[in-house]
């Protein structure tokens, strides 16, 4: 419950509570029985999670589905029914080139409203990519994504290269 509400956004803290405190809690709270076994464990893994850095929980580029620039909006109806993903990240000429992020959503609305037909290229409804370092924390890097309402970020190496994406 704690780790629930403290990650959801729903508790308010009224000072900076460090991780000790909160792991001192949970050991607290799991030793009075307040919290099951179980549960105790579930936050401990919440914790380690966190500290995992973003290359470790990412999708490779070879597993990603992508969309290149210059993709129909037919083309990219096939595409989704193939793998029906909410987001697809768009390319221009190679996988170091991302252009953007194409939502089911913005797609549908275009259609709806008569902003696109089905030739419309699929990077004229992508809404920027976000890009991160692969050694970023995942905790960190939620926190941010929650911030700036992404759900999606494309994961650079080192060189700046695409090593993957990693989404919410």
């Amino acid at each position: 419950l704690i780790a629930h509400l403290l990650f959801r956004g729903q508790a308010r803290v009224t000072h900076t509570v460090t991780e000790a405190e909160l792991r001192m809690l949970i050991d607290i709270s799991a030793e009075e029985g307040a919290v099951g076994e179980e549960e105790a464990e579930l936050m401990e893994r919440v914790f380690r999670f966190y500290d995992r850095r973003v290359n470790e929980v990412m999708v490779p580029r070879t597993e990603v589905v992508w969309l290149e620039a210059g993709t129909t909006i037919a083309d990219y109806y096939r595409a989704f029914s193939e793998t029906p993903h909410s987001r697809f990240p768009v390319y221009h000429d190679s996988l170091d080139s991302v252009v953007g992020v194409v939502n089911i959503k913005d797609v549908l609305r275009a259609v709806a409203q008569g902003r696109a037909t089905p030739e419309t290229p699929i990077d004229e409804l992508a809404r920027p990519a976000y890009f991160v370092p692969e050694t970023k924390l995942v905790g960190a890097l939620f926190v941010e994504m929650q911030e700036r309402r992404q759900h999606m970020a494309i994961v650079v190496d080192e060189y700046g290269g695409t090593a993957g994406i990693v989404t919410l």
